[in-house]
């Protein structure tokens, strides 16, 4: 799941990108890869460190 959602951001940020879409578009995808990636994180880490 997380790995899709952070393609999805990634083709959205391009696409918004390449087709000028106003900014709100393109920060909101960039921050969505963001977010994606800090919850992969956090899941790793506490999978880790309390087993």
């Amino acid at each position: 799941m997380h790995f899709r959602l952070f393609v999805g951001a990634r083709i959205y940020h391009t696409i918004a990108y390449l087709i000028p879409l106003p900014q709100p578009n393109r920060a909101l995808a960039f921050f969505v890869g963001y977010g994606v990636t800090f919850s992969m994180a956090y899941r790793l880490l506490k999978s880790r460190l309390y087993l």
